[in-house]
């Protein structure tokens, strides 16, 4: 059970440069600034002993790359030359060989200017695991705790990785309390991102571009956390993984040929109770609702695991080939939010129905948690 960190580094200020928009987004609202990353040089670095790499996972370079590419790198004062550059959608990774792990990772820019951070290792305690991974900000600890019992309960999940983004209502050491009480849990790996998330829709077009923090951090736990044999489950917090056959996820995707599956979501609305709406108050659905877009689990060891990864699917991929038919879809809990991206705070005003399947099933795997 662990707090780790990131080794994330800026662009030196001295140089009085900073990362552009996307050419394609037009601003609609001068508040994109405040959430749309110009200065993060790095996210992370991080080591893998097995084969020698370094990875260096990055925002979407744009307008960066020219200056990061001139730059010397340095290992330990050892110079080193990039050996790839790997240039994504909305994050870029540089890896460079090396012998042995090194310590420290330097990037010496124009005018001297440097930016130097320690070097991360892969884990390689985490492997044959059931992964289950997201990213949070301000979820209050009871939605965390219901939202991963649930799946230690119902899939089997032995590994919970997340990803918070800087809270202001609690500290990581809460989360890694909040979790540790949880029976059956080998690994829980916290790491806090304090950087910015990105623009919303409001903010300007095209703006899924301008975000580049989820992706990276998908991609970066990844690798860092998913090592031989494991299974990754990318869900929210605000999601729950439903079998109709009461299946794991977890023994589906190990016997999957592609190792890889996608599964959909539906809206789920809470019953009024007057207080907190909780995950196991998500039994109501209306037969208007369209599908949410899809989630995913993937093996580690998947030819396709080479393949970036996006919230939604593989990058490359067509989903519906690798659809859940007939048996995982995932409860998407419309009042479990934060309204940071618009107001979720209520849902009751269309014709719901309930769906008793579901409301026995969250009884089963929560009632023990709301208990404690």
């Amino acid at each position: 059970m662990q707090i780790q960190t990131l080794s994330f580094g800026l662009v030196p200020p001295e140089l009085e440069l900073t990362r552009a928009l996307p050419t394609r987004c037009e601003i609609r609202d001068e508040n994109v600034w405040q959430s749309y990353d110009q200065t993060t040089l790095f996210y992370d670095v991080v080591h893998c002993s097995q084969s020698g790499l370094v990875k260096v996972f990055m925002p979407k370079l744009f307008n960066l790359k020219h200056a990061f590419l001139a730059s010397s790198f340095l290992f330990d004062d050892t110079p080193i030359k990039i050996h790839r550059l790997i240039e994504g959608r909305q994050f870029d990774v540089a890896v460079f060989k090396v012998v042995s792990k090194p310590n420290i990772f330097r990037v010496v820019m124009s005018k001297n200017a440097e930016v130097t951070a320690r070097v991360n290792t892969r884990d390689t305690t985490i492997s044959d695991a059931n992964i289950l991974f997201t990213m949070s900000k301000d979820n209050p600890l009871e939605w965390i705790k219901d939202w991963a019992q649930f799946h230690v309960r119902q899939h089997g999940t032995d590994t919970i990785v997340i990803i918070d983004n800087d809270s202001d209502t609690y500290n990581l050491e809460d989360i890694l309390e909040c979790l540790s009480s949880i029976n059956n849990l080998k690994h829980i790996r916290i790491l806090n991102a304090p950087l910015p998330f990105g623009p919303s829709q409001g903010d300007c077009t095209h703006w899924s571009l301008a975000k580049f923090l989820q992706v990276a951090m998908l991609n970066l736990g990844f690798w860092r956390f998913g090592m031989r044999n494991s299974v990754f489950l990318n869900l929210d917090v605000d999601e729950l993984l439903m079998s109709r056959k009461d299946n794991s996820i977890y023994d589906k995707i190990r016997q999957k040929p592609f190792g890889y599956m996608t599964f959909p979501g539906e809206w789920y609305y809470a019953t009024d109770r007057g207080q907190r709406p909780m995950h196991s108050d998500h039994f109501l659905y209306c037969t208007d609702d369209k599908p949410c877009p899809t989630k995913y689990a993937i093996h580690t060891d998947s030819i396709l695991s080479k393949l970036a990864l996006k919230v939604h699917n593989l990058n490359y991929i067509d989903r519906r080939f690798f659809k859940s038919k007939d048996d995982f879809y995932f409860l998407h809990c419309r009042q479990i939010s934060t309204s940071w991206k618009y107001d979720r705070s209520s849902g009751n005003t269309k014709h719901l129905q309930e769906n008793t399947w579901a409301r026995n099933k969250l009884e089963i795997a929560l009632n023990q948690t709301s208990s404690q």
